[in-house]
């Protein structure tokens, strides 16, 4: 990780972008939820562009323990908060329209390497899963035409006696289906 100072056009930058995305100054002291959501978004932003955890918090006079917590919060949050991933990807798409530059002018080709091969491996594994939920179909392909007279059958048969049908097939079905396995 380069020791590179933020510079105060990239710093002023994403803070204007920020504030006008989110309507919040960071630089505030508060720990109101859309002022640390700001926060964590500027962390997570100048993390990707190759900055230590220090000279982010020397930029907004925090200290790199913060800093580092605040981004963790944020991987952490953005897996499961829409509104978080939303704003963040809002954020960066004005600050990089902003500012005429390409997130991955940030990044090392080393970094590039990474992400594609952690690409590749995640695609060979949906893969796999894709070909073994298919495998997985097939074997129980052949009892569909009992489900479509199930079907048509559901108009006819009251639900208690569907439902006692559903049942035993179910259990004739899974024990010839362990007999051969």
């Amino acid at each position: 990780m380069k020791l590179r100072k933020v510079n105060s056009k990239t710093k002023q930058g994403l803070i204007d972008s920020i504030s006008k995305i989110l309507d919040v100054d960071i630089t505030e002291q508060t720990r109101k939820r859309e002022t640390l959501n700001g926060r964590m978004i500027y962390y997570a932003l100048l993390r990707d562009m190759n900055h230590s955890w220090a000279s982010i918090g020397r930029s907004v006079g925090k200290n790199h323990a913060t800093v580092i917590n605040g981004y963790r919060m944020f991987e952490d949050l953005v897996v499961y908060d829409r509104d978080l991933q939303e704003s963040f990807d809002m954020v960066k798409d004005e600050f990089y329209q902003r500012n005429n530059e390409h997130p991955f002018q940030f990044a090392s080709r080393v970094g590039l390497e990474d992400s594609a091969i952690d690409l590749e491996k995640q695609n060979k594994k949906l893969t796999l899963d894709i070909n073994e939920l298919m495998l997985e179909r097939s074997r129980y392909e052949k009892y569909f035409p009992i489900l479509d007279v199930l079907r048509v059958h559901d108009n006819v048969l009251d639900r208690d006696t569907l439902k006692d049908v559903g049942n035993k097939l179910n259990h004739i079905l899974n024990g010839l289906y362990n007999k051969r396995h």
